[in-house]
C-alpha cells in the first residue's frame, strides 16, 4: 500500500522534473528511494523531498501513508491548500511545508496532530485567523506560520503549549496585543512577533521567561515604556523592540 502511495506522490507531483529522484518508481525497496525512510517492517515513517522541485498540489496518497512521522516537503513549488486529510496521520511528528505556495487558511483539522513536535507553515500564501484548536498539540516544541498573509488577534490559548520552546508568527498582519498569557510559556526560548499590527505596551510580564534567547517584537505598533525587567533575562542575547513607538 505504501508503494502505491508514493508512485501516487510522484505522478501527481511532476516527479519526472524532481531535482532527485533516485530509485523511485524502480523495483527497489521503497526504503532506498530518495528521501524515502522506512521502520523495521518496511513501512514508511519519514519522506523527505526539501527543496527537490515538486508541483502541483499535496497529493492525497499523502494521508495513506498511515505510519508517516516526518513529512517535509519544504522549499518546492507546492500550491492549494494544506490538506485536512494530513491530521489523519496520528503518528507525524514533524511536518514542514513551509516555502511553498500553499493558500487559504491554516486547517483546524491539524489540532488532531496529537503527537506532532514541529509545525512549519512559513512562507507561504495563507489566510485568515489562526485557529485557536492548535492549543490542543500539548507536544508541540516549534511553531512556525511567519511569512504570511495571517490576520486577526493571537490567540491567548496558545499559552497551554507548554512544552513550546519556539513561536514565530512574524511577518503576517496580526493585530491586538501581544498575549501576556504568553509569560507562562516556561520552555520559551524564542519568540518572534515582528512586523505585525500589534498594538499596546510590551508586558512586562516577559521578564519572567527565565529560558529565553531572543525575544522580537520589531515593526509593530507597541507604545508606552520598554520594561526593564527584561534586563533580568540572563540567557537573552537577541532583544529588538525597534520600529515601534517605545519610550
Amino acid at each position: 500500500m505504501d508503494r502505491s502511495a508514493l508512485v501516487s506522490i510522484y505522478l501527481d507531483t511532476g516527479g519526472d522534473n524532481w531535482k532527485s529522484s533516485r530509485n523511485w518508481l524502480s523495483t527497489s525497496p521503497i526504503g532506498e528511494w530518495y528521501g524515502v525512510g522506512v521502520d523495521g517492517e518496511g513501512r514508511v515513517t519519514g519522506v523527505e523531498l526539501r527543496a527537490n522541485g515538486l508541483n502541483g498540489e499535496i497529493p492525497e496518497a499523502m494521508t495513506r501513508l498511515s505510519n508517516l512521522e516526518i513529512l517535509d516537503l519544504s522549499g518546492n513549488e507546492l500550491g492549494g491548500e494544506v490538506p485536512a486529510g494530513l491530521a489523519d496521520l496520528a503518528d507525524l511528528k514533524s511536518l514542514d511545508l513551509s516555502g511553498n505556495e500553499l493558500a487559504g487558511e491554516v486547517s483546524a483539522e491539524l489540532a488532531r496532530l496529537s503527537n506532532l513536535e514541529s509545525l512549519d507553515l512559513s512562507e507561504n500564501e495563507l489566510t485568515g485567523e489562526i485557529p485557536t484548536v492548535l492549543a490542543d498539540l500539548s507536544n508541540l516544541k516549534t511553531l512556525d506560520i511567519s511569512g504570511n498573509d495571517i490576520s486577526g488577534a493571537i490567540p491567548a490559548e496558545l499559552a497551554r503549549l507548554s512544552n513550546l520552546m519556539s513561536l514565530d508568527l512574524s511577518e503576517n498582519r496580526l493585530t491586538g496585543n501581544p498575549p501576556v498569557e504568553f509569560s507562562e510559556l516556561s520552555n520559551l526560548e524564542r519568540l518572534d512577533l515582528s512586523s505585525n499590527r500589534l498594538i499596546g505596551a510590551v508586558a512586562v510580564e516577559y521578564a519572567g521567561l527565565s529560558n529565553l534567547v531572543a525575544l522580537n517584537l520589531s515593526g509593530n505598533r507597541l507604545s508606552g515604556a520598554i520594561p526593564g525587567e527584561l534586563s533580568n533575562i540572563l540567557g537573552l542575547e537577541s532583544l529588538d523592540l525597534s520600529f515601534n513607538d517605545l519610550s
